[in-house]
C-alpha cells in the first residue's frame, strides 16, 4: 500500500549552502518537490531522501556525495559532512551501516521501512542522489535490504490508515489477511441435536430415529466433545465485512481443527472459547493454509447463510472417531454482537499477538447462533444445520461398549458401526431406543448406484449384524461400497460459533 501525502512544513534558518541550492531546487519543482512529498516521486521523505545506501535523518537530505565516507563515524545526531561519500551498496535495512567500516551510531539506522535515525544529517540542505530512498516503507538504493515489505504498507509490520491488521507479511490464513484486513474465524461451540424438523431442515431421519429414552444421553455425548474440543468444526471468513450487517458471495472456509493449550494457558473450555486459538488439521488445509472445503455464503439483514454444500466434522461416541461428511449442508445463524478481538498479554491464549498490530478500534462479530450475542450453549442457541450425514463415514463410527450392552435385543459389539445400529435399530427391555431407519437421502457428488436412491440396505448375518447389502430404487442388488458412498442420513442441528484465531 502506498499512502500519498505531503510532509508538514517545517521552517528552518537560511545558510549559504541553502541560497547555492536554490536555483535547481526552483528549476526541479514541478517534476520533483522541493523539501516536500512530490505526486510524481513517491519516495521521498519531505526532502530527506539518502544516497545509495546512505542514512538521512527526518528532514535532512543526504546530498550527492555528502553521506558518510568510509572511516568516518556519524555518532548520534552528527553531520557527516560535505565531501564524505557513502559509497554504492550499502544497506538501508534495519542496523546497516552507512559505509565499508562506517558505523551510522545509534539512531542512524534506516529501520525496517528504510527510515534513518532522527538526529543524524549528511549534510546541509543536500539532495539525495540517484535511486535511494529514505521514506517509509521505501526501497533503499542499489543493494540494499528492503526488509519483508518493500512499499511502506500492508506487510511490513506498520499499522496504516485503512488496515485492519499488519502482521509484517503478506500471507493469509494467519489471523491477518494478505490485504491487512482482521481474518473472522468462528468455531461451533455448541451443538444440539434435534429430534423434530423446521422450515429449514424440512428433513430429520437421524434424529426421528432416535427415542426420548436416548435423546438425553445421546446430547451429553456430544456437550462434553465440544467441550474439550473434540468436535471442532470452524469456520473462516474470507475478507469479510467484521461488521456482519450485508455482504454478498463471501467465501467461507470449513476446517476441523483442535484446540491450543501451550503450559502456563488458563483452562481450556471449548463452551466458551472467544478468542481462543486453535490449529487446523492438516487434513483440512493446503500446505498455504487455505481451507480446502469452502463454500459460498451471504449476510443480510445481521444473518450468514452459508451453503448449500458438502463438509465434514469429527465425531466419537467413545470408542474411536470418525470424520462425518455431510452433502447438501446450509448452515443460517444470527449475527452476535460486536466486540473488540482480544489481544494477548502475556503470549497465551486466548487473544491475537501484539505482532499482528490489530487497530485498537476494530470491532468484530463475536459470535454466531445465539439468541442474545452470548457465548452460546443450549439456552440461546438459535443457528440451524442441515445436513446428509453419508451411510459410508457412519459405517465408520463404531459403538461404545455402553450402547452394546443397552441394546439387548441385537447382541451387537464393537466392531459394529453407528450405520448397523441405524438400519438394524435397538431394542430393550423397556422399549425400542434407535428404531430402525432406511437413508432418505443421496449425496448429489457421489456417482449413482444402480438406478438410484432410495436405497435399502440390509444386515443378513444374524450374528455379525453388519449392513453386507444394498438395494437402488428397483430393488436391484447393487455394489455395497458404491451404494453407502451415494446413500445419505438427513440431519438436524441447532448450533451456536464463537470468534476464534486459527493458528496456521
Amino acid at each position: 500500500m502506498v499512502m500519498l501525502g505531503f510532509a508538514p512544513f517545517q521552517e528552518l534558518p537560511v545558510r549559504p549552502s541553502d541560497l547555492r541550492l536554490l536555483p535547481i531546487c526552483l528549476a526541479s519543482l514541478l517534476l520533483f518537490g522541493c523539501g516536500s512529498r512530490s505526486i510524481f516521486e513517491l519516495n521521498e521523505d519531505g526532502g530527506s531522501d539518502a544516497g545509495p545506501g546512505s542514512d538521512a535523518g527526518p528532514g535532512n537530505d543526504a546530498g550527492p556525495g555528502n553521506d558518510a565516507g568510509p572511516g568516518n563515524d556519524a555518532g548520534p545526531g552528527n553531520d557527516a559532512g560535505p565531501g564524505n561519500d557513502a559509497g554504492p551498496g550499502n544497506d538501508a535495512g534495519p542496523g546497516n551501516d552507512a559505509g565499508p567500516g562506517n558505523d551510522a551510531g545509534p539512531g542512524n539506522d534506516a529501520g525496517p521501512g528504510n527510515d534513518a535515525g532522527p538526529g543524524s544529517d549528511a549534510g546541509p540542505g543536500n539532495d539525495a542522489g540517484p535511486g535511494s530512498d529514505a521514506g517509509p516503507g521505501n526501497d533503499a538504493g542499489p543493494g540494499s535490504d528492503a526488509g519483508p515489505a518493500t512499499d511502506g504498507g500492508c506487510g511490513d509490520g506498520i499499522l496504516d490508515t485503512g488496515e485492519e491488521c499488519d502482521d509484517g507479511n503478506l500471507a493469509s490464513f494467519d489471523g491477518c489477511s494478505s490485504t491487512c484486513h482482521f481474518e473472522q474465524s468462528q468455531r461451533i461451540n455448541s451443538l444440539q441435536l434435534k429430534f423434530d424438523t423446521d422450515s429449514v431442515c424440512a428433513n430429520n431421519a437421524i434424529g426421528g430415529s432416535i427415542s426420548q429414552f436416548a435423546q438425553g444421553t445421546l446430547q451429553t455425548v456430544i456437550n462434553g466433545q465440544v467441550r474439550n474440543g473434540a468436535i471442532s468444526l470452524m469456520l473462516e471468513l474470507i475478507d469479510p465485512n467484521p461488521t456482519g450487517v450485508h455482504q454478498s458471495n463471501i467465501h467461507i472456509g470449513v476446517l476441523a481443527g483442535s484446540p491450543e493449550q501451550p503450559q502456563g494457558s488458563p483452562t481450556y473450555n471449548g463452551s466458551a472459547d472467544t478468542d481462543w486459538w486453535y490449529a487446523p488439521d492438516t487434513n483440512s488445509v493446503t500446505d498455504a493454509g487455505a481451507p480446502l472445503t469452502q463454500l459460498l455464503g451471504d449476510i443480510t439483514n445481521h444473518t450468514l447463510t452459508l451453503g448449500p454444500g458438502a463438509l465434514s466434522m469429527n465425531l466419537s461416541l467413545g470408542n474411536g472417531g470418525a470424520s462425518i461428511d455431510l452433502s447438501n449442508t446450509t448452515l443460517v445463524a444470527p449475527i452476535g454482537t460486536l466486540t473488540k478481538p482480544k489481544v494477548t498479554t502475556n503470549g497465551l491464549p486466548p487473544g491475537h499477538l501484539p505482532s499482528e498490530h490489530i487497530d485498537p478500534n476494530l470491532k468484530t462479530f463475536a459470535s454466531t447462533g445465539t439468541g442474545n450475542g452470548g457465548g452460546g450453549g443450549p439456552a440461546n442457541t438459535t443457528g440451524t444445520l442441515c445436513g446428509n450425514m453419508s451411510a459410508s463415514s457412519l459405517a465408520q463410527l463404531k459403538l461404545p461398549a455402553g450402547l452394546i450392552t443397552v441394546c439387548t435385543n441385537q447382541n451387537y459389539t464393537t466392531n459394529n458401526s453407528l450405520l448397523d445400529l441405524l438400519v438394524g435399530g435397538c431394542g430393550t427391555q423397556l422399549g425400542s431406543l434407535i428404531t430402525a431407519t432406511q437413508p432418505d437421502q443421496s449425496d448429489p457428488d457421489a456417482p449413482a448406484a444402480g438406478a438410484g436412491a432410495p436405497y435399502t440396505l440390509a444386515a443378513s448375518n444374524n450374528t455379525t449384524k453388519a449392513v453386507d447389502g444394498c438395494k437402488d430404487k428397483n430393488g436391484a442388488d447393487v455394489g455395497l461400497n458404491r451404494c453407502l458412498a451415494a446413500a445419505a442420513y438427513s440431519s438436524y442441528f441447532n448450533f451456536s460459533t464463537n470468534r476464534v484465531f486459527i493458528r496456521h
